[in-house]
């Protein structure tokens, strides 16, 4: 088959999945079984026109092996950590019926989803263009499917949407496809299935909170890529001895940087980041740039204090002008200082969420981009 055929089945998938995902999204009913429905058509597409390719690789029992000792080693650190953040009770019935009816429609868009990989991984043994593509396409296709059902009615919300689910679905799918195409798609159906079948099958699972969640959606990954690369370097005899170090020069700075940007983002402690939606304070920043606030009560705040607060609505970032006490109570006088007005109301105590501290250019715009676009 001609690698363009391959790309248009690829390019077509996307289309058809984002489209229907975004257009049928206030149909409760239709989406609860278009994965079901959409997978299966396309695996007999990819059966048609590819064939799937009996992997005979004898590195699989082994990443077999390894992918399901990481994944008792994650379930372990999680419920460990549970102890200390408590546990909540999941939401499913516990029938075998109701476990049966939720996870196999679950478990069988997963296994489509991952012969498909895996048959156009095995196209791609000459040029990676086309797992290449696949992943990225099965990035777009999951983070649609996440925002679909998601809340996302301000560049705020998209913010930590970015950082806290798209960042680790990235990292996820790129090591689905490494793992596919240099081993087999079979540990990557453990992994997935694992992670996607849980909810429905336990009783309890850790509160972990939006910040440690996302930092081990991450790291997770990260680790299981480092294992299978090992696995994987002893069969590469030819292997020059710098490009692991190289790959660690790269991928250990990333991961850091990354998991900085969850720790802001998500404000497990005194500082978290926000994207700025508007021009409102040029020239100190401008629209698509972020913000580093350092949490604070208002008794802290003092006047020229760029002041982070709650409007109900949104949260906004001007200068306090003035500061004025009204029956014990603080009000702020804010204005943007691009506006040529003070703002309409006074910003109350309790609506203070802290005071600008960094600036970190251009890293909102992603967030700008697709609250405007959307």
């Amino acid at each position: 088959m001609k690698r363009t055929d391959i790309y248009i089945i690829e390019i077509l998938m996307l289309f058809i999945y984002v489209f229907s995902k975004i257009f049928l999204s206030s149909n409760v009913f239709i989406l609860e079984y278009f994965d079901i429905i959409f997978y299966t058509i396309f695996f007999i597409v990819i059966l048609a026109f590819l064939g799937l390719n009996r992997n005979k690789n004898y590195l699989k029992r082994i990443s077999i092996r390894y992918m399901i000792v990481l994944l008792l080693i994650y379930l372990i650190v999680i419920y460990l950590l549970g102890c200390f953040t408590g546990f909540t009770r999941s939401v499913y019935s516990h029938s075998l019926k109701s476990i049966l009816v939720n996870i196999i429609p679950i478990g069988f868009v997963v296994l489509f989803q991952e012969l498909i990989r895996s048959s156009v991984a095995n196209q791609s043994k000459i040029n990676k263009r086309p797992i290449i593509l696949l992943t990225i396409f099965y990035i777009i296709m999951d983070i649609v499917n996440i925002a679909v059902h998601s809340n996302l009615n301000n560049f705020y919300l998209i913010f930590d949407f970015i950082c806290i689910t798209v960042i680790p679905t990235i990292a996820k799918q790129f090591v689905y496809s490494y793992i596919t195409y240099h081993i087999d798609f079979v540990p990557v159906l453990l992994y997935s299935l694992s992670f996607s079948i849980a909810p429905y099958i336990l009783p309890i699972f850790p509160a972990l909170g939006s910040f440690i969640r996302a930092s081990l959606l991450l790291i997770f990954p990260f680790i299981v890529y480092i294992v299978m690369k090992k696995i994987v370097t002893y069969r590469e005899k030819a292997r020059q001895k710098m490009k692991p170090y190289l790959a660690k020069l790269i991928t250990i700075p990333s991961i850091m940087f990354l998991t900085l940007i969850i720790i802001l983002v998500s404000g497990v402690f005194d500082y978290k980041m926000i994207a700025i939606g508007s021009d409102s304070m040029n020239p100190v920043y401008a629209k698509g740039d972020a913000v580093i606030y350092q949490k604070m009560s208002g008794k802290d705040v003092k006047e020229g204090d760029i002041l982070v607060f709650n409007t109900g609505m949104n949260v906004v970032t001007h200068r306090v002008i003035d500061i004025e006490i009204d029956r014990g109570e603080l009000y702020f006088r804010t204005k943007g200082d691009n506006n040529p007005t003070p703002d309409n109301t006074l910003v109350r105590e309790k609506d203070v969420l802290g005071v600008v501290k960094y600036i970190v250019k251009y890293i909102g715009k992603p967030t700008v981009w697709l609250n405007e676009t959307f």
